[in-house]
C-alpha cells in the first residue's frame, strides 16, 4: 500500500511493521527510527506498532516516537498509552521519550507523573 506524501522506501517499511515475523517487524521499526521529519504515516505507524505482540518491536517503536516534529501529538498521545504497557522496558522507553520530545509533551505530565509511582525502579528514574 502506498501511503500519501511518503516515499517508496518508507512505504515499504510501513508494510513490514505488519509482517508476521517479528523479526522483519523489528527491522522495520528500527529503519523508521531513523526517517528524518518523520510524517503522518511513519507516526501513525510507529505508533500502532507500540500495540505489537512482540516487546522488542514496542521497545524501538517508543524509542522511535521520541523526537519533536511536526506529528508530536500524535507521537506525545501513542507514548502517554505506552507508559501503561505491561513491559516495564516499554513503560521505561515511553518515559525516555517523552523526555527527549521535551516541551511539545507538556500533555503528558499527568501519566508522567503518575510513572513516578511505577512497580519498576527503572520506569520511575
Amino acid at each position: 500500500m502506498k501511503h500519501e506524501n511518503t516515499d517508496p522506501e518508507v512505504s515499504e517499511l510501513i508494510r513490514r511493521l505488519n509482517e508476521p515475523d517479528p523479526s522483519v517487524r523489528l527491522r522495520a521499526a528500527a529503519a523508521l527510527a531513523s526517517v528524518a521529519g518523520k510524517n503522518r504515516p511513519v507516526v501513525l505507524a510507529l505508533a500502532a506498532a507500540l500495540k505489537d505482540d512482540n516487546v522488542h518491536v514496542r521497545k524501538l517503536a517508543a524509542l522511535a516516537l521520541g523526537s519533536p516534529g511536526p506529528e508530536v501529538k500524535t507521537s506525545v498521545q501513542a507514548l502517554t498509552g505506552a507508559l501503561h504497557d505491561e513491559d516495564e522496558g516499554v513503560r521505561r522507553r515511553a518515559a525516555i521519550a517523552l523526555g527527549e520530545i521535551g516541551a511539545d509533551a507538556v500533555a503528558a505530565l499527568p501519566a508522567l507523573r503518575g510513572a513516578t509511582h511505577d512497580p519498576s525502579a527503572s520506569v520511575r528514574r
